[in-house]
């Protein structure tokens, strides 16, 4: 126990063995008589060039020292960030609007160079000082009287199990799911309503293409299933079924009256009517309005009400066919808000998503086990970290909304490290939208970029293609015959690399050990290493460099320790050390080490 003087307050520190069994100490920081603390912070020694690796999806680079943010759940294109005017605004700052801090997936854990892990537990608003200010210290602050952290030490592998043990670890999908799916959000004019009808019709001639072009995916979601009529829907459950085609749709962990037509609003107003959503500190409801949105509110998961009405939505779902779905958003519980259990918006903002995932995932098991031979596919948008954290309860997740461009932090060159970064941590499952997604402030993809696209898709753990909410659904023939056989190149490439795969997510399952690595994760003694954030390793074997940037026709990749052998040419690079390699539109650059395994042929 420690006094402090100034503030009269007696500081109990506990520490003690993980209770997860793991080899990590568990410390725990209370205050006496807490009243008028809002706030606890701790600061650690660190070394000169000390690396500090994870915090979950954060396209900042992989080393985030001297770097300062904070830990909380955010819709990276949406209200979180974006003011309501400010759409046109974007494009020339996007940095402000976006933030360098913002995070569909923070994960307040992090693993060091200098082999020592670290896993705060509380959910409260968390910031991070990286050795930003002080250059020999790294601190974190928590809004919260109480401070609870881990400390796990060993190498770099070990660490890693240790940290996703604890916080969880994405579940192996079916291997249905593993393949080549599609999603198909129907053109929406906010001005008019879309008709039911014009929605049907478009995802039927989509599906038929499909066909034409030589073209079977494995799963087909229908983003705007909620407002077709019975008989509109049971004909395109039924053509997806003839032709071997799973048919998933879309759930969101919030209610709305919206423009969008996403669900009718009767949905809103049946959850409005049975208390499913938290209250605002006068006792009414937390109901806001947002663009597009005159109502909307999140759902209140702490509810045993809310349980019921979910797991009664899921299954009418699955009653009528439907194998998977899109799990989406997931932080839109304000600060303000006053939930079923007696917690507050800021304690319970953070877990939302992970609380909604955690019951859809008890559900679909139920589920499951009371009808043999389904196999049910969800991906979610947010998550966050804890004990166990979101990961726990989820198979993968999405990216989120990507600006349809090159960018850096809202466009194609952002997935790798958001990728890489989410892996730490037990959210290997990443899951990107092919050709981007947020068009209303960037032009719809070019060919070039959704080839590119296609190929950083191709050898990461999903492959998915969904794009242009606003504009015309681009599939590979929306292009012209060579964006299409590209496509089908990759797609071939995917098919060999899949017995690989699927040998990676069974090691994942034991030990945390990510799909697509860092290179500083194989290679910890390799300084030049450390911040390689655009290109990825697939397992130990496979070194991946892709084309992110517009234009590019060949690009430098950075060899680790050992010898590479292109399959494209056969030509072996030597490493460590980079070399210009050569990047047509139709090649994505990848390399096998040298005396592994190729994929089959």
């Amino acid at each position: 126990s420690l006094h402090t003087s100034e503030l009269r307050k007696k500081l109990t520190v506990i520490v003690g063995p993980d209770p997860s069994g793991e080899e990590a100490l568990a410390v725990r920081v209370e205050v006496e008589n807490a009243r008028g603390v809002i706030a606890l912070a701790a600061a650690f020694e660190c070394f000169p060039e000390e690396a500090f690796y994870g915090f979950g999806g954060r396209r900042t680079g992989l080393d985030q020292r001297g770097r300062a943010f904070h830990s909380w759940v955010e819709e990276g294109l949406g209200s979180s960030t974006i003011p309501h005017t400010a759409l046109g605004y974007f494009k020339k700052n996007r940095t402000q609007l976006f933030g360098e801090q913002a995070s569909y997936y923070p994960q307040s854990l992090f693993v060091s160079s200098r082999g020592y892990g670290f896993f705060l537990e509380n959910s409260e608003h968390a910031r991070f000082h990286m050795a930003s200010d002080k250059s020999h210290l790294w601190k974190v602050s928590v809004s919260s009287p109480s401070l609870r952290y881990v400390i796990a030490a060993g190498p770099h592998k070990k660490t890693v199990k240790t940290l996703s043990q604890i916080n969880g670890r994405h579940h192996e999908p079916p291997a249905w799911a593993k393949g080549f799916l599609i999603q198909h959000r129907v053109v929406v004019n906010p001005l008019s309503r879309v008709k039911p009808e014009n929605c049907a019709r478009e995802v039927i001639e989509a599906i038929e293409g499909l066909g034409q072009h030589g073209l079977k995916p494995e799963g087909y979601l229908i983003e705007s299933a909620g407002i077709l009529s019975e008989s509109q829907l049971g004909r395109i459950l039924s053509l997806l079924k003839e032709r071997g085609i799973r048919p998933m749709t879309y759930v969101r962990t919030f209610v709305a009256v919206d423009l969008l037509n996403t669900e009718t609003p009767e949905v809103f107003e049946e959850c409005l009517a049975k208390g499913l959503l938290p209250r605002k500190k006068n006792g009414e409801p937390a109901v806001y309005r947002y663009p597009l949105f005159p109502k909307w509110a999140g759902l209140d998961f702490t509810n045993p009400k809310t349980h019921e009405w979910w797991e009664k939505r899921l299954r009418a779902l699955f009653d009528l066919g439907f194998e998977g779905f899109m799990h989406d958003f997931g932080e839109h519980i304000p600060v303000e808000a006053r939930l079923a259990d007696g917690r507050t918006g800021a304690q319970v903002h953070n877990l939302h998503a992970g609380l909604a995932a955690k019951l859809t995932w008890e559900v679909v098991q139920k589920y499951q086990k009371e009808h043999p031979g389904r196999e049910i596919f969800y991906f979610t948008r947010n998550g966050f970290s804890g004990r166990p954290g979101a990961a726990a309860f989820e198979f993968s997740n999405f990216s989120g909304d990507f600006s349809q461009d090159w960018d850096g932090l809202t466009g194609l060159a952002a997935h790798i490290p958001d990728m890489l970064n989410r892996g730490i941590g037990g959210a290997y499952g990443y899951n990107l939208d092919i050709g981007g997604y947020f068009d209303a402030v960037t032009p719809q993809p070019t060919k070039e970029l959704f080839i590119r696209w296609t190929q950083l898709a191709t050898l990461t753990p999903f492959f998915r293609i969904h794009n242009s909410p606003t504009g015309k659904f681009l599939l590979p023939w929306s292009f012209d015959d060579e964006a299409l056989h590209i496509f089908k190149d990759m797609l071939a490439l995917r098919e060999r690399a899949r017995p690989y795969m699927d040998r990676l997510w069974k090691e994942a399952a034991a030990t945390g050990l990510p799909l697509a690595r860092p290179l500083w994760l194989e290679y910890p003694d390799d300084p030049h290493a450390k911040n390689v954030s655009d290109q990825f390793l697939l397992g130990p074997d496979v070194l991946v460099a892709p084309v992110v940037k517009k234009d590019a026709r060949s690009r430098d990749v950075y060899f680790p320790e050992g010898s590479w052998v292109s399959p494209i040419d056969g030509k072996t690079y030597k490493g460590p050390g980079r070399h210009r390699v050569p990047a047509p539109l139709a090649v994505l650059p990848y390399f096998f080490r040298e005396g592994a395994g190729r994929f089959s042929f």
